[in-house]
């Protein structure tokens, strides 16, 4: 007699025990590949974009080539004119519209006299990978298959979409920076490694 109130806890107990373990979460497949397309996205030092560019007032076509820390960005078609390159780094560029070139050591607020851009260098190599940025702070979404889409990050939201497979690495094919009352949009036409 004594023993099946004892069977009876016992079993209670494994249930109990069993039903613990299917409320933990299973690991979702999607996330996982979010989270490596995420890595190897972090992990590309050289790259070149192609894409349309948009912003408020302007619109121009645009290729931009990086390695490491060194940009080279080509605008065609904006600003009342044919064209301007700015090419360095975050710290240094040269803005040459192809009757002068000036080289700045205030990035920022040169490509804006000479452009009316208001250009986040630092982080832009990063937002256009669909990352945020390493130097500071972020508050991330995500959308139902785990990717990034949106990220506010120094004052900046950036909204991601339209995520492509690109020689195995999943990049965002539209691209939009906003820090009231400036955006930048990136259609992206080609991504290449």
């Amino acid at each position: 007699m004594r023993s099946l109130p004892l069977r009876c806890c016992a079993l209670l107990m494994a249930g109990a025990s069993l039903a613990g373990c299917s409320l933990m979460p299973a690991p979702n497949p999607s996330d996982q590949l979010a989270a490596q397309a995420e890595r190897a996205r972090a992990r590309l030092s050289q790259w070149t974009l192609k894409a349309r560019l948009t912003t408020d007032e302007q619109r121009a076509s645009l290729r931009w080539r990086q390695h490491e820390q060194r940009f080279d960005l080509l605008l065609r078609g904006p600003f009342g004119f044919g064209g301007v390159r700015i090419s360095g780094t975050p710290d240094e560029v040269t803005i040459d519209d192809g009757e002068s070139a000036e080289v700045s050591h205030t990035p920022q607020l040169d490509i804006y006299q000479r452009t009316g851009l208001v250009v986040p260098l630092a982080a832009l190599s990063w937002w256009v990978r669909g990352l945020p940025a390493p130097q500071e702070p972020a508050e991330l979404e995500r959308d139902v298959a785990g990717h990034l889409s949106a990220i506010r990050q120094s004052g900046w939201v950036i909204h991601l979409a339209d995520y492509e497979a690109v020689d195995g690495v999943l990049m965002p094919q539209s691209i939009r920076m906003e820090n009231t009352p400036w955006y930048l949009q990136f259609d992206v036409s080609s991504w290449a490694f």
